[in-house]
Formats: C-alpha cells, sequence, structure tokens
C-alpha cells in the first residue's frame, strides 16, 4: 500500500495540523522551544510509518519507534495543558486523534508481530 494511502498517516497528518493550528495561540517562548520539540517529535512520527510501510522486514520494530516517539508529545501536551496553555477543548481533540493513532499502530504491529513479520 502507498504511504500516503495509510489511514494512520492521514490522521498523523491530522494530528500535526491541529497542534500547529493551536500552537499559534500560546505564549512565543513556549511556542518556540515545547511547540518546536512536539513538531519535531511529529515528524519522527512519519518516518516511522514511512519505514513501517517500506521495510517490511523492519515494521514491527519501526512501529514499536512510532509508540515511543509519541510519548514525549503527550508529555508536552501535558504541561502545556497544565499551564493553561490548551484549553480543554484543545485537549480533548488532541487526545481523541492521538488515541485514535495509538490504536492502529498498536493493532498493526500486533499483526505485525503475530503474523512472524509477513504482513
Amino acid at each position: 500500500m502507498n504511504t500516503e494511502d495509510l489511514p494512520l498517516l492521514k490522521d498523523t497528518k491530522e494530528f500535526i495540523k491541529i497542534l500547529d493550528k493551536e500552537l499559534m495561540n500560546i505564549p512565543r517562548f513556549e511556542r518556540f522551544t515545547l511547540g518546536t520539540a512536539m513538531l519535531n517529535h511529529c515528524i519522527y512520527l512519519i518516518e516511522d510509518l514511512t519505514k513501517a510501510n517500506r521495510l517490511i522486514e523492519k515494521r514491527e520494530e519501526n512501529l514499536n519507534k512510532f509508540l515511543s516517539d509519541f510519548e514525549p508529545i503527550g508529555v508536552i501536551l501535558s504541561i502545556l495543558f497544565e499551564n493553561r496553555y490548551f484549553s480543554e477543548k484543545v485537549m480533548l481533540r488532541l487526545g481523541r486523534q492521538q488515541r485514535k493513532m495509538l490504536k492502529q499502530a498498536t493493532a498493526w504491529r500486533n499483526k505485525t508481530h503475530s503474523k512472524g513479520n509477513n504482513v
């Protein structure tokens, strides 16, 4: 399957769009420190998905990396929320998108693992 057609990639791109839009509403310092760090991790997510889709023999490894690369994003999001830079509504929207992505990545990884990377 073409990487661009992956539902997980589409959801990841949607997450990045929401995040990028909301980062414009926080103070400059946080936008360029925490915001830049989050967006950099989002780029890693796209790289992980591209590799998982193209390198079948390393699919499970790259999906595990995707799941690991998501962890810092969640921590930074919680910092922004705790400091009241993101509203509850924004956090719910990002959280729903994040949960959707993590479920898809976990399911894909588990399917790959159960079939011995022959997916």
